[in-house]
């Protein structure tokens, strides 16, 4: 029997956490590795991204293998890289270092000087995303280390919002990983099995003349239900 089923709760739109949903901090900076952990003071918030949100993207290039007929038997990967695309439509200084790079933006008496010096702005920096779904879930994504390795046209003019598109690459640590994403998991549904106590399954599964010999944990005796009533509980 195929397990789960159709959920409209985890349809879903994605919006940034209010008063800051992008942060970034120097390369070999500790990453989160869950949703509580507070980010400390090395990080710094990037600033507002347009309402187009983040593109995330994988660019895969692979090869047939053929056989002396022609016709493919296999194929495999000749490589692959993942990016994140943001627009950031702050005017200042933090927007400007992941634009520029941190070492060609500095602010001094009252102003944000901004040095084009590209030669100094190959940085790779570790990023975090906390961004929401529906009903509150959260949903942290975190990049270790990235690099920007493009930048769109920067836009002002006087009907459209002032920024710039980037695009940074995941950099793969030893494991071949470049991303991790923690996302909070949907909560059991009212009157679930899963939303049901021990007790309560044996109570739900003798109600039904439901057989629960040697059945002794929870996940045990939902499946156990599941299969006698074919699936279809909940």
């Amino acid at each position: 029997m195929a397990k789960g089923h159709n959920d409209k709760r985890a349809v879903s739109t994605t919006r940034g956490v209010k008063g800051g949903y992008m942060f970034d901090a120097p390369e070999g900076t500790e990453v989160p590795t869950d949703i509580e952990t507070p980010l400390p003071d090395t990080w710094t918030c990037c600033g507002f991204i347009s309402e187009d949100g983040i593109k995330e993207a994988v660019d895969k290039s692979s090869s047939d293998l053929k056989d002396m007929g022609g016709d493919v038997v296999d194929t495999y990967s000749e490589s692959q890289k993942e990016t994140i695309a943001v627009t950031l439509i702050e005017i200042a200084s933090e927007a400007l270092s992941m634009q520029y790079g941190h070492r060609n933006v500095e602010e001094r008496d009252g102003m944000i000087v901004v040095d084009h010096n590209w030669g100094r702005s190959d940085e790779t920096r570790a990023i975090v995303f906390e961004l929401l779904l529906k009903d509150g879930r959260r949903w942290r994504k975190v990049i270790p280390a990235g690099k920007v390795s493009d930048l769109g046209e920067f836009t002002g003019s006087s009907t459209t919002v002032a920024g710039r598109e980037l695009t940074v690459t995941y950099t793969v640590d030893e494991s071949g990983s470049g991303c991790k994403d923690y996302i909070e998991a949907l909560p059991a549904e009212e009157g679930s099995l899963e939303g049901m106590t021990l007790p309560e399954l044996r109570s739900y599964a003798q109600a039904r003349s439901i057989d629960l010999e040697g059945r002794s944990l929870k996940a045990d005796v939902v499946e156990a239900i599941r299969a006698a009533e074919g699936g279809e509980a909940r």
